[in-house]
């Protein structure tokens, strides 16, 4: 879903037809304060992705799951990729950070998405405004 969105708003982007200067200056004329919420949204998704790749080099173990009653988890240690079983306390300790990734990234698009339409929409209002003014 928000990969979808997330196209559906870099098509709008690109209908505009303005080059990156004016798309720039499009998301610097949003509010303030708007402009600190899709930040922080942007970069604290930014850091967490960059922390969970850190933190992955140091772990053997990822994308913890059950299967038929058992616990498994995939060890990127061995070259095959293997699944191995886990007890219940090791799938528990694992399931937070297999999850957190799968929760970043869309958020981190649907900033995205809506950072590229905001500055759409703005691009358009001052499109209107210099067509106004024209007449």
């Amino acid at each position: 879903m928000a990969l979808s969105l997330f196209l559906a708003a870099l098509v709008r982007q690109f209908a505009t037809g303005a080059d990156r200067g004016a798309q720039w200056q499009a998301l610097r004329c949003l509010p303030g304060r708007v402009r600190a919420g899709l930040a922080f949204l942007l970069l604290s998704s930014a850091a967490i992705i960059a922390m969970e790749f850190v933190a992955a080099g140091d772990q053997r173990l990822q994308d913890a799951e059950a299967r038929q009653g058992r616990y498994v988890a995939y060890d990127t240690s061995v070259p095959t990729d293997r699944a191995v079983e886990l007890t219940r306390d090791e799938y528990l300790a694992l399931l937070p950070s297999s999850r957190r990734m799968m929760y970043v990234i869309p958020g981190l698009l649907s900033a995205t998405a809506a950072a590229l339409v905001l500055a759409a929409g703005e691009l358009r209002r001052a499109d209107a405004a210099h067509a106004a003014r024209s007449r």
